[in-house]
């Protein structure tokens, strides 16, 4: 008797699907009667159903409310033939609401998790184009070689294609030839790495947060650092280094001796190379609004 219950209950969801589906598709041309009429025995019925889910975002009027319903599919349901589907939408909700940073935030996840999506390429040029309108145009340059080692047969908008190609690393008064070369060298490896982990699967428990640096308990002294404030006063280095941690940011104070003076340096994160620092700059700066420069650890 319990088996065929349980083959009865396969049946049901697979019609169910079927029928969900079909649902779907008919929104995307334009038919929403069914779908509205059949959307409320549907939740009744199959309750936190990915496809129910979707089916219930793709309806709502509100953009706001189906943001949050797109999200909490994407929490709950992160491996479902959904999430993707899930992932653009909230993505393309902060582009057309201005939000270009939590839009790069959104579409670099289908790089990360769903690089095989129908939606990938077209993920790809809006989180690139997000960060250029944002302003982090070094952020953009970086990644689109990341993008262009993952995705070699990619067509990249001409825009992005003409930007890629003045991406130089040159050296400066501050960084010898010698040095630059080397940084250029320990770039690629840092981009294979970065691959690898965009191409990695996604895991069962996946939790929004995204934090972009590490714990002070989790951090390796690296030969590089971002310099966000100098202060003759520790109050005043301690309270900005509050609140960078409190944003998600791993800042620490240190003392500087500087024409017999001592000031306070808020610092923040270490990093193997300057170009790892100057994305990360980049980002901060796109994120708080915080001016920084990188700096030599000695």
């Amino acid at each position: 008797m319990m088996r065929i219950l349980i083959i009865l209950l396969l049946v049901c969801n697979l019609f169910a699907q079927e029928g969900i589906e079909q649902l779907i598709e008919n929104i995307q041309l334009g038919k929403t009667e069914d779908a509205l009429s059949a959307l409320s025995a549907l939740e009744r019925d199959f309750p936190n159903h990915p496809g129910v889910m979707y089916l219930a975002a793709l309806l709502e009027t509100d953009g706001d409310t189906a943001r949050e319903q797109y999200q909490q599919l994407y929490k709950h349901h992160p491996n479902s033939e959904y999430s993707d589907d899930a992932v653009m939408k909230i993505a393309e909700y902060y582009y057309a609401a201005g939000l270009y940073i939590k839009s790069s935030e959104w579409t670099k996840r289908m790089a990360r998790y769903y690089a095989r999506s129908e939606h990938i390429d077209r993920a790809v040029k809006l989180f690139l184009n997000a960060l250029i309108i944002s302003g982090s145009k070094d952020t953009a340059f970086y990644y689109s070689k990341v993008f262009k080692k993952q995705f070699p047969k990619m067509d990249v908008d001409t825009k992005l294609s003409q930007l890629l190609n003045e991406l130089e690393i040159t050296p400066t008064e501050e960084e010898p030839v010698e040095v630059v070369e080397e940084n250029t060298a320990k770039g690629e490896g840092i981009l294979n790495k970065i691959v690898e982990t965009l191409s990695s699967p996604v895991p069962d428990e996946l939790e929004l947060p995204m934090p972009s640096f590490p714990s002070n308990k989790e951090e390796v002294k690296q030969p590089f650092s971002l310099q966000v404030g100098a202060y003759g006063e520790e109050a005043n280095a301690d309270h900005q280094s509050s609140q960078l941690n409190a944003a998600g940011f791993s800042a620490r104070v240190e003392l500087k001796e500087s024409n017999s003076r001592t000031l306070y340096v808020v610092k923040i994160g270490y990093y193997s190379d300057r170009m790892m620092a100057k994305v990360a700059g980049q980002e901060l700066m796109s994120t708080l609004g915080v001016d920084n420069i990188v700096i030599s650890n000695k």
